[in-house]
């Protein structure tokens, strides 16, 4: 966290098939979730869809979205992950029918230390980090991400990145 926060770590921009990237970090997330005996699904179009990112970086948000979706996801439920394209932009979505986020918390969910009320009752494990990376992860790459979420029917958490655009998100930093 506080190397993204002093722009330490700099997107290293490549192009990546985001098929492929969705594949790997789902199959290694399918263990967790047939360990709960959750269902996962993933959508990816047959047509491969290529974006200039950072693979490494990009890897980090989906992982810690899809574990998100499983820890807080009860047993017989379902996680799905869909990627589609519209224009100027791959969207990510990964949502599950889990315990949901209170409305009173979903402005605050990506603030640093921040979990959600629900949360702490059930997970004493979390510390707060994994949504506020996420989401500086997923600025420093020149996308955005979204979320709705009802309690106790689950959440959707939205990623959209730009296609064909080169990446020059970031403060610029004071010189002394």
């Amino acid at each position: 966290a506080a190397q993204l926060e002093y722009e330490e770590i700099v997107p290293r921009m490549k192009t990546v098939s985001i098929n492929t990237l969705i594949m790997e970090l789902t199959k290694d997330l399918k263990m967790s979730a047939e360990e709960k005996d959750i269902a996962i699904s993933v959508h990816v179009p047959k047509k491969t869809i290529s974006l200039n990112t950072d693979s490494a970086l990009l890897g980090v948000v989906l992982q810690n979205l899809f574990s998100n979706a499983i820890k807080y996801t009860e047993p017989k439920g379902t996680v799905d992950v869909q990627v589609k394209t519209e224009t100027g932009a791959v969207v990510i979505t990964v949502s599950d029918n889990g315990i949901g986020i209170p409305k009173k918390d979903l402005t605050r969910i990506y603030q640093r230390l921040f979990r959600a009320s629900n949360v702490l009752k059930i997970d004493t494990d979390g510390n707060g980090l994994g949504l506020y990376i996420t989401n500086m992860v997923i600025d420093s790459l020149g996308g955005t991400i979204g979320v709705e979420s009802t309690v106790g029917k689950g959440t959707i958490f939205t990623v959209k990145l730009p296609t064909g655009k080169k990446v020059t998100k970031g403060k610029k930093k004071k010189k002394s």
